[in-house]
């Protein structure tokens, strides 16, 4: 779904940041910022923020 709405280059930021998330309640942080998000940029920085 990343790469649909910011590209590959996101996609491929958001699969590295993947990996450091430590649990499973973090991948609803990382939908909700996928929806909310207008640009890839504020994306991965709300990804990184957790």
């Amino acid at each position: 779904m990343a790469d649909r709405k910011f590209g590959e280059a996101t996609a491929g930021e958001l699969f590295d940041l993947l990996d450091e998330l430590p649990g499973l309640e973090d991948i609803d942080k990382v939908t909700d910022a996928l929806v909310e998000c207008a640009t890839g940029d504020e994306f991965l920085d709300r990804v990184r923020m957790g």
